[in-house]
């Protein structure tokens, strides 16, 4: 009985050990959204900032490691940690955050636990039912290559990117998102936007133009079908498969199908700034700006300009 009772102790301090990882972490990142419009000794508070975040992501990517093959997702209710396989959309998150503040530091040992936690996602380069990919190997292993220039990731990224064009179907123009169902038969979100990038990637590497038609393609499709006359975007878009034809126009997550949906909003601006970095397309940048005015002059937008 007093075995059973040492053992319940211990188990109750490591979780109690956990929970307060996470909380510091979340209390790091609140305190960094809160303060960093202060001008005294900014540059200070900034390097503190980032250093005091490195000290809970190691702790997190420390926990990690008794949990193989799974990447930090949330905590629960209860503040007990919830982890994701390595297909969950954003499990590439993480590894990026450790590799930015690798890249801030110098860390050896933070970029050995940004190399660890990398390589959770490699088996998704394979991956070619999810337009996510970008999302999981471009801040990972992206930015892996960005920073240490290893062939290993590049080749990951290669084949992601081959992966992902699979699901390029040019009779539509665009992007498969998800897979056909009921309410729709070729669906493309507005997220799709984000993991253009990945591919445009692919196209300065490779000089393969499929990878730049493919995404010149899908953001003059979304610039055709995925915004209202004011510039806010549909969530969802669908298609038919045989002809391209325009099948429906709504939302699987916002509030409603004729709503605008805020992170939707940023998906567009930021792929869409994108896109004229790449291409230097000034409809692109028109777009980008269009959809910044629809947010900055939108009659809602709380005092602290965060939608």
């Amino acid at each position: 009985m007093i075995k059973k009772t040492q053992t319940k102790v211990s188990e109750n301090l490591e979780i109690s050990h956990k929970r307060k990882i996470w909380r510091g972490l979340l209390v790091s990142l609140l305190a960094i959204s809160l303060f960093a419009c202060k001008n005294e000794n900014a540059q200070n508070w900034v390097e503190n900032a980032l250093s005091d975040a490195e000290e809970k992501a190691l702790l997190m990517a420390k926990t990690m490691e008794d949990i193989p093959g799974q990447l930090p997702r949330s905590i629960d209710a209860g503040g007990n940690l919830v982890t994701s396989e390595p297909g969950w959309w954003c499990s590439g998150f993480f590894p990026g955050v450790l590799w930015y503040l690798y890249e801030n530091s110098g860390n050896e040992r933070t970029k050995y636990y940004a190399s660890e936690m990398t390589k959770r996602v490699s088996q998704e380069q394979y991956n070619t039912s999810t337009h996510d990919l970008g999302f999981m190997l471009y801040c990972s292993y992206g930015n892996a290559w960005r920073i240490i220039k290893e062939d290993s990731c590049k080749n990951v990224l290669l084949n992601g990117s081959g992966s992902l064009a699979t699901r390029f179907n040019p009779t539509v123009g665009c992007i498969q998102s998800w897979e056909a169902s009921e309410k729709w038969r070729y669906p493309v979100i507005i997220d799709n936007m984000m993991n253009l990038e990945m591919l445009m990637w692919a196209y300065r590497a490779t000089g393969d133009e499929l990878f730049r038609n493919i995404c010149v393609s899908h953001a003059d499709k979304t610039i055709a079908n995925q915004f209202r006359a004011d510039n806010s975007s549909y969530h969802v878009v669908s298609y038919s498969p045989e002809t391209g034809g325009l099948e429906f126009q709504g939302t699987d997550q916002g509030c409603s199908d004729e709503s605008a949906w805020a992170r939707g909003q940023a998906w567009g601006l930021y792929g869409f700034t994108m896109m004229y970095r790449e291409t230097e397309n000034p409809a692109y940048l028109g777009q980008a700006n269009k959809i910044a005015r629809f947010i900055l002059d939108h009659k809602n937008l709380p005092e602290d300009k965060i939608p």
